[in-house]
């Protein structure tokens, strides 16, 4: 039990949990707009995107999308669940996996792709049926590049 203890506590504080990179409230490599305007730009199939940083929730949905039942809704995700799976992928990571880079989750109409920032996290929706594994990887990288 208490391998597991500090197994956790290193996820928590260690380098191993989600999303090393450059995304500092104090010194973005870029804005959160800035940043969504890159996310859609990878492709037609994001149909929303939201940059948490610190206690400031950005969101985007492409035009034609539906979003859920109002914005609220998607900036209580922001704030609550998405970092609650993030920490839980993380800590889960941290004990034998050798860490988590990002997190997919399907949905019954959509993909999700979510990654922690020091700062926060970015969070991706995209179509159901587009290349979620080729589009995590070019978000990711996207993260990593600009933060």
């Amino acid at each position: 039990m208490a391998h597991m203890r500090e197994s956790l506590r290193a996820a928590q504080t260690g380098p191993s949990s989600l999303g090393p990179g450059p995304f500092l409230s104090k010194g973005l490599l870029l804005l959160p707009e800035a940043l969504l305007d890159r996310i859609f730009q990878i492709s037609p199939q994001v149909r929303y995107a939201a940059v948490l940083d610190g206690d400031q929730v950005s969101l985007r949905a492409r035009d034609g999308f539906e979003h859920p039942p109002g914005e609220s809704s998607e900036s209580f995700a922001e704030r609550l669940t998405n970092p609650a799976l993030l920490t839980l992928a993380t800590q889960r990571g941290a004990i034998d996996c050798g860490g988590a880079r990002y997190l997919l989750v399907r949905y019954g109409h959509f993909f999700q792709f979510l990654r922690s920032t020091p700062s926060g996290h970015v969070s991706v929706s995209l179509e159901a049926g587009a290349d979620v594994v080729g589009l995590a990887g070019r978000l990711d990288a996207l993260i990593e590049k600009h933060g």
